[in-house]
């Protein structure tokens, strides 16, 4: 939408950088065919668009998140993984051919451009039905507060709660405590949400996932992303690969501790990989992507990486599909390991 002058931007504020120009657009969509000409491409819809007041407000919260990694000279780390609606997208060439100079950093950052998230863009196009509002009152919504803020105090009062209990208090005792999605439906009507998709995490592209914990703080499970296709895995590169699609997006943990035969919640969380971290997935990617094109099944195991690993996703070894040799093999899927997913709450909640 405009491009970030990392050295300008904190004293041109929210205002001047960003609302100046894009208060009020004229978003226009067309349908892109192969082969035609700009000219020639068939618009399905165009409208004014106004921010409404609840987004504007997530909006400047993200504006304040890109800021402040730009003030503590951080610019080069930025992801629109820390996020929700408004993001930092590269812009340019790439490959290190469009970087740009940053306050209080002689780390050069590459230029990036202020833009709405894909699942913001969907809503301007036709927003879904079957959404339901998590900000229903504004006047709940101080000055002082971030919408995570507002997120997470909505679950403070269920904390060290058990499950029966939490059920009673909400009127939620219709709930099947056999269901695999039960506490992602426990959490939905905490946050007074009855439906299955929450319009603001849809927007914002934030993938909720229930975390249970078992006495000693480590998740029952590691946390398991969709298969891959081996012939599309070794055609595609790391950004335009689906668990970098995955893991470049915002996370909402509610936490939930297993006691004895009970369940009781204890804190929810947002999280974002940190580059480090990401970093680490890319390599058990590339060696994924390596192995595969030279025909091998036996991917990345749990203990060649303390973050990610790769093992079978399917229903039983009968589930399998083609490699890129014309063989076939079990479905599989990129994991990450449940002790590296326990660190990264265990340091959130000390």
């Amino acid at each position: 939408m405009s491009i970030i002058n990392y050295m300008e931007l904190l004293h041109q504020g929210f205002e001047e950088s960003f609302l100046k120009k894009n208060k009020e657009l004229l978003v226009i969509f067309y349908l892109f065919e192969e082969g035609l000409s700009h000219c020639d491409y068939k618009v399905l819809k165009a409208h004014l668009w106004k921010f409404p007041e609840n987004d504007l407000r997530i909006i400047r919260d993200d504006w304040n998140t890109i800021a402040k990694m730009v003030d503590e000279g951080r610019a080069h780390e930025l992801s629109e993984r820390y996020t929700l609606y408004l993001g930092a997208a590269r812009k340019g060439a790439g490959h290190g051919k469009d970087m740009r100079k940053q306050p209080h950093s002689t780390d050069p950052a590459p230029q990036r451009a202020f833009s709405l998230k894909q699942t913001y863009v969907n809503k301007m196009w036709n927003t879904p039905r079957d959404v339901e509002c998590f900000i229903k009152d504004l006047t709940q919504w101080s000055d002082e507060m971030s919408f995570e803020d507002v997120v997470l105090k909505r679950f403070e009062p269920f904390e060290e709660m058990y499950c029966e209990d939490i059920e009673k208090m909400l009127n939620a005792e219709e709930l099947n405590r056999g269901s695999k999605a039960y506490h992602a439906h426990l959490a939905r009507r905490m946050m007074g949400v009855k439906g299955k998709k929450i319009e603001e995490f849809e927007n914002a592209n934030v993938y909720m996932k229930t975390m249970r914990l078992q006495k000693n703080g480590m998740p029952k499970e590691d946390m398991v992303f969709p298969y891959f296709d081996y012939r599309e895995l070794v055609q595609t590169d790391w950004e335009g690969s689906e668990i970098y699609e995955y893991l470049n997006r915002r996370f909402f943990f509610p936490i939930f501790r297993i006691d004895g035969d009970r369940t009781y919640f204890e804190r929810a969380m947002f999280w974002s990989i940190s580059k480090n971290d990401l970093d680490e997935v890319e390599r058990v990617w590339n060696e994924t992507v390596r192995r595969v094109n030279a025909g091998r099944v036996d991917l990345p195991a749990i203990r060649e990486s303390a973050v990610a690993h790769v093992r079978p996703h399917g229903r039983d070894s009968k589930d399998v599909i083609p490699m890129p040799n014309g063989t076939t093999a079990v479905k599989k899927a990129f994991w990450l390991n449940r002790r590296f997913i326990a660190n990264q709450i265990g340091s959130h909640l000390r």
